[in-house]
């Protein structure tokens, strides 16, 4: 179900840092997300670990991950706010949630075919060195 992160704490997105694709979009995620609020970190030093194939978003004790989490983050980000917002049309968070799991066993395909080479030089907080 989809939550949206409001409070006012530091959410921390977890991203699959060995993924081209997933590491390049946290870096880009990360200069558009207001940096007071967000902190980005590879998925592998989640605890307890979680599903690779998800990126997660916890905030306040609580983790949204694959679908639930992209959206969550919207509204954060000005020009994703409409895309957001059309989320929570019925049934296009059904859709969402059903074609994630299709991008994230693709991702690495994905990011070879987009060019996306694993950054070497990803910091812990998915912000490039």
């Amino acid at each position: 179900m989809y939550t949206e992160t409001t409070d006012t704490t530091v959410s921390t997105v977890y991203f699959d840092g060995n993924c081209g694709l997933c590491a390049n979009w946290a870096h880009r995620a990360s200069r558009a997300l207001p940096p007071d609020r967000f902190r980005f970190m590879p998925i592998s030093t989640l605890d307890p670990p979680h599903d690779r194939d998800e990126m997660v978003v916890e905030s306040g004790g609580r983790r949204l991950g694959g679908a639930d989490a992209m959206v969550a983050l919207m509204p954060h980000v000005w020009w994703l706010r409409p895309i957001g917002a059309i989320a929570r049309l019925p049934g296009v968070m059904f859709l969402l949630r059903s074609l994630y799991p299709k991008l994230a066993a693709n991702r690495y395909r994905l990011a070879r075919v987009c060019r996306y080479p694993v950054p070497d030089n990803v910091e812990s907080s998915g912000r490039r060195s």
